[in-house]
C-alpha cells in the first residue's frame, strides 16, 4: 500500500464522548513524520487512546482532518489501509500455538525471516533456552512468557511485515526495544503513547496533550 514512511497530518481535530458532552480532542493540530520516534503523551482522559483509535480508523466521529501524505484518512478503503499498518497493542493476543505460528499469524515468513525479527525485539535469547525452538509453544494466553516478552512478540509480529506505519497502544518499551525502532524510524512512521517520558530524547517528536491549564 504505502511505497515510503508517510507524513500524517491533524487539523483542527476535535471528538467528544457523547454527542452533547465536553470535547476529549479540542481543535488539535499535529504531525507525525518519519525519521524520528513520535511519542503521544499525557495523564490519563485526556484522549491519547482517542487519538490512537483514530489513528487505528476504530472512531470516526470527528471534526477536523486527518491526512497521510495528504490523503483524508476516511478515504482510505480498510484492507488497503491496514495492508500498511503494523499496530502492538496494550494487551496483545496471545495464542497456544508454537512460536513460528505466533508470530506470522498466518502469513507466510520463512523461518530465518522469523528468527531475525525475534532477535531484533531481543527474544532471540528464549529460542536459544527451548530445545525445540521454533515449534515451543507459549502456553494460554501466552501464560509462559512475561509482560514484558508478550509486548516484545506482539512487536515482531508488526515489524516482519515491514510496515510503513507502526503504532504502539499505552507502550512502556524498554530503551534497548527503543534503539531498535529509532533504527527503522526513516523507513517507518512509528508513532507511540507512552507514560515513560524518561525515555523520549530531543530527536523524538513529541506531541503532550495535556490540557495547558494543569500542566506544571
Amino acid at each position: 500500500m504505502f511505497t515510503r514512511a508517510p507524513v500524517f497530518d491533524i487539523e483542527n481535530l476535535t471528538t467528544r464522548y457523547s454527542s452533547d458532552g465536553p470535547a476529549v480532542l479540542d481543535r488539535l493540530n499535529a504531525s507525525f513524520t518519519p525519521g524520528a520516534l513520535n511519542f503521544i503523551i499525557g495523564p490519563s482522559g485526556v484522549g491519547k487512546s482517542t487519538l490512537m483509535n483514530i489513528l487505528l480508523r476504530l472512531n470516526t466521529t470527528y471534526t477536523g482532518t486527518v491526512r497521510i501524505d495528504g490523503q483524508n484518512l476516511d478515504t482510505f478503503d480498510d484492507d488497503t489501509y491496514w495492508s500498511g499498518v503494523g499496530y502492538v497493542p496494550q494487551e496483545p493476543m496471545m495464542m497456544n500455538v508454537p512460536i513460528r505460528e505466533n508470530v506470522p499469524l498466518g502469513r507466510e515468513f520463512t523461518d530465518t525471516e522469523i528468527v531475525d525479527t525475534l532477535t531484533k525485539v531481543g527474544l532471540g535469547h528464549k529460542l536459544d533456552q527451548y530445545p525445540d525452538g521454533l515449534d515451543h509453544t507459549i502456553g494460554e494466553g501466552g501464560c509462559l512468557l512475561s509482560g514484558g516478552e508478550k509486548q516484545r512478540l506482539s512487536l515482531a509480529r508488526a515489524l516482519i511485515a515491514a510496515s510503513r506505519i507502526l503504532l504502539l497502544d499505552d507502550s512502556d518499551t524498554e530503551t534497548k526495544i527503543l534503539t531498535t525502532l529509532r533504527a527503522l524510524a526513516d523507513e517507518t512512521t512509528i508513532i507511540a503513547i507512552t507514560h515513560r517520558t524518561d525515555t523520549i530524547t530531543p530527536a523524538d517528536n513529541m506531541i503532550d496533550l495535556t490540557p495547558a491549564a494543569i500542566r506544571i
